[in-house]
């Protein structure tokens, strides 16, 4: 859960620091690499162990924590 939760930050750490808007837009963001299966520093198997295996859970994890994140950052200004 924690390693699920890491990932999600790792990928949003360009949008909190007003690099980018979008997390999945960022060119050095490994989560595309992760999708096209093209990360040749990321090991994308190990990865995806942590979503059952599954891009679709992967995807869908990122969505629901960006929702979440969203919100913190409501309630915290």
């Amino acid at each position: 859960k924690y390693l699920k939760k890491l990932i999600h930050y790792i990928h949003m750490n360009p949008v909190k620091h007003g690099l980018t808007k979008s997390f999945q837009n960022y060119k050095y963001s490994s989560f595309n690499s992760i999708l096209r299966g093209s990360g040749k520093i990321i090991a994308m198997p190990e990865v995806l162990e942590f979503f059952n295996g599954s891009i679709e859970e992967f995807i869908e994890f990122h969505w629901k924590e960006n929702k979440y994140y969203e919100m913190d950052k409501i309630f915290l200004e």
